[in-house]
């Protein structure tokens, strides 16, 4: 077996401040190749002919191990090819404030953002494995001309992903407004909303809190719903 694999990624990214709002935003491309050769494979169609032969080139299947000449195992061998590729776009654009309002414990920090990907796949096998080269003789017929694997189709997909997404940090209680039960409380909420083209959409929440009630001894707590997308 040999695996030849190739893979690059190219960003470029920009950022700034308007409005008081910190931005930035980026364009990522990556790409990964893959040929995985097989070798000393054998195929149907050939070892078939070679039986059929009447002459001393004709494939022998009685007796040892060295009952055929290596031109004739040359005759019937193949190598099989498959080859994949997957590829990424993906852009954001990410804003952030760290004074969007006061409370009574601090400034109150913001984030939200968007971002766009689109993922692809593709799985070429070898024409002797995806039916596109079959074994067909003496009116047998099979989708695979290999011996010993069975056939399997190309595959290919592709999907677009839209996603958002928002943060706040609510700091409540701080060192000016400490008492001696709570020297600081701060809450946080998020969420993130996203939508795919092939599995639908879904949105969800996170709440977190963080309660120091003396300094150096803290009590955190959250709760986040997660998901998965199929593959």
């Amino acid at each position: 077996i040999e695996v030849n694999q190739e893979a690059y990624r190219v960003m470029a990214g920009l950022r700034g401040e308007a409005y008081g709002w910190d931005w930035e935003s980026a364009l990522v491309y990556s790409e990964a190749t893959a040929d995985d050769e097989e070798f000393n494979r054998q195929s149907k169609t050939l070892l078939s002919q070679a039986l059929s032969l009447t002459t001393p080139s004709a494939y022998n299947i009685f007796g040892g191990p060295n009952v055929n000449s290596a031109a004739v195992l040359d005759s019937i061998r193949i190598s099989t090819v498959q080859k994949s590729k997957t590829t990424l776009t993906n852009w954001d654009f990410k804003l952030t404030k760290g004074d969007l309002f006061t409370l009574p414990g601090g400034d109150v920090g913001a984030a939200m953002g968007i971002e766009w990907r689109r993922e692809s796949y593709l799985d070429d096998r070898d024409p002797r494995q995806d039916g596109s080269q079959p074994y067909s003789f003496g009116g047998l017929f099979d989708e695979s001309d290999v011996v010993g694997v069975s056939a399997t189709t190309d595959s290919s997909a592709s999907r677009h992903v839209f996603s958002g997404f928002a943060e706040m940090v609510l700091p409540f209680v701080g060192e000016g407004n400490a008492s001696t039960l709570v020297k600081s409380l701060e809450f946080q909420l998020a969420a993130r909303y996203e939508n795919f083209s092939d599995a639908g959409d879904t949105l969800k929440p996170k709440i977190g809190f963080r309660y120091e009630p003396v300094s150096g001894f803290n009590f955190r707590g959250s709760f986040a719903k997660g998901f998965r997308a199929p593959n």
